[in-house]
């Protein structure tokens, strides 16, 4: 790939541009209070924001100085924590601007959880004679958390039914309808819920719209007739507030419930999110499970219990994660002294954001084709293109509006094709930059974007076709384990036993001084020792340039002789030595120090001590981490290039004149897989394999670990 001209973005132009908009000082605070980011550039705060040093600190000092218990309990110990909980809630509350008059806030393991429990306490309704039923609408680009209410709400009965953006901008209408928010709730109950930022592309969408949802007049704005009963409002929140704040007051109650994250805002506690539910909404909601501390009263031998009347007290099962709420207490204070105000945060990052997306869409190759296609709003990526620099702040409050902090794209190469994001993860984190990449978890919005149909979803996930688009390339096993491979011939089958494939790493070579397996990284003359299984003559043939030819029966260990403790990869294993001298004296002469054949033909299973990791109870010979090892052609062809790019640059002259071309065979593979339709590093979301009739499960452990690429191959 060429190299792409660059257009003038450096922070000191940057920090010019916006003097008038952004005074803080960012150098101080990451250098005071976020040093993990000295040597690195880390682009997934929408996955995850990182934790202040300071705020994690004090919480250390707090915990560890303050004696802080059960808020079941009515100890003092106990009395104290629970107003530090409570205290906790009302800064929550404060931020989105209400009190704890209006909402309640009850604590979740995540936002995950906080949508679980909101699908689970409404009172959906089933149609019967008299009465429609239920409904549940959400927003096509919601969160899969936010996706997968609708398989509690229709569990319950409700009707789901799926909204693209244009539709609900169309049904909410242009302009938000003054509401009752205190009319009288009448069922059945329906539920609108959406996300106020797109955790995909960033996509912002008008909390506005909650006032129109919620107006009882009887059709929607484009005529659409509205089914009767008490509309909800559900807002997904979790990517919205990292930057943002989120004005619930302002909106006069046209919000009910509302699901947020604290790692996305602060970095630390992960462990914990958070429902707000509007307080009237209380003699209506559904409790389908009690856990401890929710009751005020209840028996074992009969069906009855009362419920704690606070609605925090009531939805939090079992005791909260007190000591996660004193450290987001200490996360919040420590944030005000760093930000002073999230409007602070919200113009700085908008700021950022947009001068990126100004600079990556004039990102080009020398042919001058575009290297960056972002997936924006059509209106923003239009006044993008239009834009100047000096254009920017007054753009500013429009892309603020419309746009998050989120720039997601994808790469085209100098021929105009895609690069693959697996490809860019891996440069970007060769490079020292951490950035995301895949779907974020937000199907809806992914396939929009890609303008994949839900039955291209369905197509691509049948097993007939992910056989298609590959074939098995070359087999190979390894007799003795670090030796040269023996090639399995094409149209040959091979048989596969308990460990992987039959006699695959069978033998190690052991150094006789210290019982350690020997390995080609730190002798590399194994490489000169070539085995071959000879299954109908039942030998294994060994040869080596300069040696004479050595056979060896593969009956030939004897069962009576002591079993040999030796280490393999960490771990202590019993093998076999050969009885006959001349075996090890060949051994030992090819390498030119004593060393043992021993044989191994009961496999283990290494679950414990080994310092790498393995398939949860893989039966292995002598492998290192897995049965199998597979290797794409794709992949091995990208990364020849990547090294040939770098040679070429100048990066790798004393090496680079010398260097073997890369194959397959330097990652001593057992299987390998290509085919034209294999793409670069595609193997890296791959949970099996199928070859023929045999299905292979893939193992995460061994994903990328590469124990064998070390290894040198003549």
């Amino acid at each position: 790939m060429a190299q792409p001209t660059h257009t003038q973005t450096t922070e000191t132009g940057f920090q010019s541009l916006w003097r008038d908009h952004y005074q803080a000082k960012v150098e101080s605070i990451v250098a005071d209070d976020f040093p993990q980011l000295a040597e690195q550039t880390y682009l997934d705060h929408a996955g995850t924001t990182l934790p202040s040093r300071t705020a994690i600190q004090n919480f250390a000092a707090d915990i560890t100085s303050t004696l802080y218990a059960n808020p079941h309990s009515q100890h003092p110990a106990a009395l104290a924590t629970a107003d530090a909980v409570q205290a906790v809630r009302t800064r929550i509350l404060a931020s989105c601007n209400v009190t704890e008059l209006e909402y309640s806030v009850v604590f979740t393991a995540n936002a995950t959880a906080a949508l679980k429990l909101a699908a689970e306490i409404v009172p959906w309704q089933a149609p019967g004679d008299a009465v429609d039923g239920s409904h549940f609408w959400y927003l096509e680009d919601a969160h899969v958390s936010l996706l997968g209410m609708r398989e509690l709400a229709a569990a319950f009965g409700a009707q789901v039914r799926c909204l693209t953006a244009a539709e609900a901008h169309q049904l909410a209408g242009p302009t938000p309808a003054p509401i009752a928010t205190r009319a009288p709730r009448e069922r059945p109950f329906h539920v609108v819920a959406y996300p106020v930022q797109c955790n995909f592309s960033g996509a912002r969408y008008p909390v506005e719209w909650t006032s129109r949802f919620k107006d009882s007049s009887a059709s929607w704005a484009d005529g659409t007739p509205r089914p009767p009963g008490t509309w909800l409002t559900l807002l997904d929140a979790a990517s919205y507030l990292t930057t943002s704040q989120l004005d619930l007051g302002a909106l006069d109650g046209a919000v009910d419930l509302v699901a947020l994250s604290f790692y996305k805002i602060f970095g630390f506690p992960t462990g914990l999110g958070a429902l707000l539910i509007r307080n009237d909404l209380a003699p209506h909601l559904c409790k389908r499970y009690f856990g401890g501390g929710t009751v005020l009263a209840a028996t074992a031998r009969e069906p009855w219990q009362v419920y704690r009347p606070a609605l925090s007290d009531k939805f939090e099962d079992g005791t909260i994660n007190f000591a996660d709420i004193v450290a987001l207490g200490h996360a919040y204070r420590q944030w005000d002294k760093l930000f002073i105000s999230m409007p602070t945060i919200t113009r700085h990052t908008a700021a950022l954001t947009l001068y990126a997306a100004y600079s990556m869409t004039r990102l080009s190759h020398a042919n001058g084709r575009p290297l960056c296609m972002l997936y924006l709003d059509p209106e923003l990526g239009r006044h993008l293109e239009e834009a100047h620099e000096t254009d920017l702040p007054t753009l500013l409050p429009l892309w603020t509006a419309r746009q998050g902090p989120i720039l997601n794209l994808s790469l085209r190469r100098e021929d105009g094709m895609w690069i693959g994001y697996a490809e860019v993860s891996r440069l970007a984190g060769l490079n020292g930059i951490n950035l995301r990449a895949g779907g974020a978890c937000n199907p809806g919005a992914l396939h929009r974007w890609l303008g994949l149909k839900p039955s291209d979803v369905r197509r691509n996930l049948k097993p007939h076709d992910m056989q298609q688009n590959c074939r098995l390339s070359a087999l190979a096993i390894y007799p003795i384990k670090s030796c040269h491979a023996m090639a399995i011939n094409a149209g040959k089958s091979w048989p596969l036993a308990e460990h992987g494939l039959l006699y695959d790493r069978e033998w190690s070579l052991i150094d006789a001084r210290t019982g350690r397996a020997l390995n080609q990284k730190r002798y590399p003359r194994m490489c000169l020792i070539r085995p071959v299984v000879d299954r109908h003559q039942q030998t294994l043939a060994v040869t080596a340039p300069g040696h004479p030819d050595l056979r060896i029966r593969l009956t030939g260990v004897e069962k009576g002789r002591e079993p040999l403790d030796c280490r393999i990869c960490g771990d202590n294993v019993l093998a076999r030595r050969y009885a006959p001298p001349h075996i090890d004296s060949w051994f030992s002469s090819v390498l030119g120090f004593p060393c043992h054949l021993v044989r191994q033909d009961t496999p283990t299973r290494r679950t414990d001590s080994s310092t790498i990791p393995t398939a949860p109870g893989s039966a292995l010979l002598f492998a290192n981490d897995s049965p199998f090892l597979v290797v794409s052609e794709a992949s091995t062809t990208e990364t020849a290039r990547w090294i040939a790019e770098r040679a070429a640059g100048g990066s790798m002259e004393t090496i680079g004149s010398r260097a073997k071309p890369l194959t397959a065979a330097r990652f001593r593979s057992n299987l390998v897989v290509g085919g034209a339709g294999l793409a670069p590093f595609e193997e890296d979301r791959w949970t099996g394999l199928q070859v023929g009739g045999q299905f292979f499960e893939v193992s995460s452990a061994t994903i990328d670990e590469g124990n064998r690429s070390r290894m040198a191959i003549h």
